[in-house]
């Protein structure tokens, strides 16, 4: 569900930090540099969930849905805004700093949770139902990140990237192990549970006699405090290896996000445990409602509910990124990159296949073709254009859901603007005019001319 590696080398150097700047300066503009929007959806699109009654009317096809739902189900979005980037390149180093606004809100669920919505306790007499798997993480930080990569030999690069963070806002789910289960004569519902979650918000929170009596913003933060907060201090290093196996084979292997937050400010710990009996099925009601006032009143009664500050630590979700690309010639190129995320006890993979044409070297454009998040028709496609000082790019992993947002279960689109100073011609030029061929990933027609001065060709070496 994030941005994939073709285009712009800053853009690159994101998810591969081994890759290198390509002129002596790079200036990442505030806001319009790299601006990245995500959603996706494990399960269904928008015209699955409501559909037209053939009436030109759409109502909610909650059957359907579920129909489609999986084991254990996930939903999530991601606005990442670079807000500054400065690069330097000094010999076969290359220094970036940069700083970026991330908003992270994936949330997971398990099938069972849909049914009990839908259809009641009746499927799950005599059984339980298992809501465990359910959580919510928004992540709301800051990250200042310096990262050096260098070219060490036989065409291999190395990266590293250290970040701090200071995050904002937050709700972690810590504990969902519930368990829902019905007699099987007398249909009483059994509740036991023990739910705890973490958050960091501005908010006062009134929980008496196991009643939530009120959650109110806190007057107290400003946003302007809220933007400068830094009592919820963290650390994440990303690190990256580049290798040229031949003159047309590139490898490329990532590891990112390895880190974690300190929550210490804003804090509240909603706490509820516990186990009661319910006499009656699940999703009986009557024209008073009493039934889910009764529901409500027993809950309360007889389950243990509070709140309390509570410092806590939240980690990152880690990034496993491994590819390989292979360069036809100057002109054509294609590769092949496997992605793993891991959210908690949920591990997220894709593939993705990409073509690359760039007709000249202030023109060029790709195509992808991605599996993610069993979904199987994700067409992408992005473009650069324009030559040193500027360059402008957008790229998404799915270009079809701008034509049909509304049948799609992934939207994802990156877009900003480059400006690199300091590129001598043969840099502005890369290999589209001097021919090149070393296949030393991310490296110029200059550093490839210093390059093949100190090792020899791989027809050379594999002749050996």
């Amino acid at each position: 569900m994030q941005n994939r590696p073709y285009l712009p080398k800053i853009t690159i150097n994101t998810i591969y930090p081994a890759i290198p700047i390509s002129c002596k300066w790079y200036i990442g503009i505030p806001v319009l540099s790299s601006v990245h929007i995500n959603y996706a959806n494990s399960s269904f699109t928008f015209n699955q969930l409501f559909t037209n009654d053939g009436s030109g009317v759409k109502n909610p096809d909650l059957n359907g849905v579920n129909k489609r739902m999986h084991f254990r189900n996930f939903i999530g979005t991601e606005i990442h805004t670079q807000l500054f980037a400065l690069g330097y390149k000094y010999n076969e180093y290359s220094l970036v700093f940069s700083v970026t606004e991330k908003n992270n809100l994936p949330v997971t669920y398990p099938k069972d949770l849909i049914n009990l919505f839908l259809q009641g306790n009746g499927p799950y007499v005599g059984k339980a139902a298992s809501l465990k798997g359910t959580g919510i993480y928004f992540n709301h930080y800051r990250e200042y990140a310096i990262g050096v990569s260098k070219n060490l030999w036989n065409g291999m690069y190395i990266g590293v990237r250290a970040k701090l963070l200071f995050g904002k806002l937050n709700i972690s789910t810590r504990k969902t192990n519930i368990d829902l289960s019905t007699d099987e004569t007398t249909f009483d519902l059994n509740f036991e549970g023990d739910l705890l979650i973490n958050t960091s918000l501005p908010l006062i929170v009134d929980i008496s006699n196991n009643t939530v009596n009120s959650i109110s913003y806190n007057n107290g933060v400003s946003p302007v405090t809220l933007a400068l907060n830094r009592k919820n201090p963290g650390f994440a290093v990303d690190a990256g290896v580049v290798y040229a196996y031949t003159d047309k084979i590139q490898l490329s292997a990532s590891i990112i996000d390895l880190g974690f937050i300190r929550w210490r400010s804003n804090l509240n710990t909603f706490d509820a445990s516990g186990e009661f009996t319910y006499d009656g099925i699940l999703n009986q009601s009557d024209e008073e409602g009493s039934y889910l006032q009764n529901l409500r009143e027993q809950f309360y009664k007889q389950m243990k509910l509070e709140a309390y500050p509570e410092k806590y630590t939240t980690f990152l979700p880690p990034r496993f990124l491994a590819g390989g690309n292979y360069k036809h010639n100057q002109y054509l190129s294609g590769g092949i990159m496997g992605d793993v995320i891991v959210y908690k006890s949920k591990v997220m993979p894709s593939i993705t296949l990409t073509g690359q044409a760039k007709p000249t070297y202030w023109l060029g454009f790709v195509g992808s073709y991605t599996i993610q998040n069993y979904s199987y028709n994700n067409l992408g496609f992005g473009f650069y254009i324009g030559k040193a000082p500027v360059q402008f790019y957008m790229v998404s992993d799915n270009a079809l859901a701008f034509f049909k947002p509304l049948d799609a279960r992934m939207v994802n689109i990156r877009f900003g603007l480059n400006i690199n100073l300091g590129c001598s011609k043969k840099d502005k030029g890369e290999t589209i005019k001097s021919g090149g061929g070393s296949g030393c990933f991310g490296m110029e027609s200059s550093t490839r001319k210093k390059y093949l001065k100190k090792v020899k060709p791989w027809s050379k070496r594999k002749g050996k």
